[in-house]
């Protein structure tokens, strides 16, 4: 691609990835696989079966931090005991196993913390639809 720029390129490379991928899949799904790839900021030279491991690295690595956070606010604010932290750590493991494995879903969790703790959380959209 001789004079173009490197953004002039990028976007042609992005422009030919996506009609190749409405030629083979169709184009509801290019549709979904750049709105996947596009939430992620997911490189678009990955291929499908790198795609799984970078989606369960980024869920992963979130849910990790999100227990980081968490251990330190009840052992600051709350004085819990390594044992009392490890109890956590363990329930918290299980129940990000069953949304994993669909035994419960986000919505049914968020559900049940409206109604026994009184407690609204709003969910993104595609999780609110899920299941």
């Amino acid at each position: 691609m001789g004079g173009l720029s490197k953004e002039e390129q990028a976007r042609f490379s992005g422009a030919n990835w996506l009609l190749e991928l409405a030629k083979t899949k169709g184009l509801e799904e290019a549709e979904k696989e750049v709105n996947r790839r596009g939430i992620r900021k997911m490189p678009l030279k990955l291929k499908d079966s790198d795609v799984e491991v970078f989606v369960n690295t980024e869920r992963r690595n979130i849910l990790n931090c999100f227990v980081v956070i968490t251990l330190s606010v009840l052992n600051d604010e709350f004085n819990f005991t390594d044992y009392e932290c490890k109890r956590f750590a363990n329930r918290f493991n299980l129940k990000a196993s069953c949304i994993l494995e669909d035994y419960i879903s986000w919505k049914e969790l968020r559900d049940t913390i409206e109604t026994e703790l009184g407690i609204k959380i709003p969910l993104p959209d595609e999780l609110e639809e899920k299941r």
